[in-house]
């Protein structure tokens, strides 16, 4: 596990919330959460990818929902990497990371 990291993909307060939240959000928070926790315990990289949504949608910047849900958020010390593709590759720093 010498290069191991932890990706977070998506997991934005706005997706958990209003008219059409993530199916079981609550369980996903959880079972991330112990993962989470795990992966901090054995200090191994944790990346957070974090959607820009257009203008109206669940995750659009600056809007509450945007932000990493609370019960996971980064620690100063994690990474954050904004996209605007379902790809977290394109067009962002994760590569480097």
């Amino acid at each position: 596990m010498k290069n191991s990291a932890l990706l977070i993909i998506d997991m934005q307060l706005g997706n958990f919330t209003g008219s059409d939240p993530i199916f079981k959000g609550e369980e996903l928070l959880d079972s991330v959460g112990k993962i989470l926790q795990k992966f901090r315990s054995f200090g191994f990289p944790i990346i957070y990818i974090q959607n820009m949504g257009t203008k109206g949608d669940p995750d659009e910047p600056g809007t509450q929902g945007w932000q990493i849900h609370p019960s996971i958020s980064p620690l100063d010390n994690e990474i954050t990497i904004q996209k605007t593709s379902p790809d977290s590759f394109n067009k962002t720093e994760l590569k480097k990371n």
